[in-house]
């Protein structure tokens, strides 16, 4: 009876073991998926590539962005869209839009 306890609780423990390694390899997945975002996001800020920064965000008017420069708040992708253009033109170099 003991040695029956001690092999389901060894089961026990190897399973639990086993979903905590497919936990971290799915963290580990996730944070290098978090990762190319940004890079890919902070690569189309530096290339001020106007579609390509809105296409990290919802594409209608249900967007909703409080911003740290004033107006600070926007209502839909067409109004950010737009500060997204105005601000860029104030930024020597490239700027790519619609």
């Amino acid at each position: 009876m003991k040695a029956l306890r001690f092999w389901m609780a060894s089961m026990m423990l190897g399973t639990a073991l086993l979903g905590l390694a497919g936990a971290a390899d799915a963290k580990t997945d996730d944070r290098a998926a978090i990762k190319a975002l940004e890079e890919k996001f902070a690569a189309a800020i530096s290339a001020k590539d106007i579609d390509r920064i809105m296409s990290f965000y919802v594409p209608d008017e249900s967007l909703f962005v409080f911003d740290c420069i004033p107006p600070r708040q926007y209502v839909g992708a067409k109004a950010y869209r737009k500060d997204f253009r105005n601000s860029s033109r104030s930024i020597r170099g490239r700027t790519r839009s619609r």
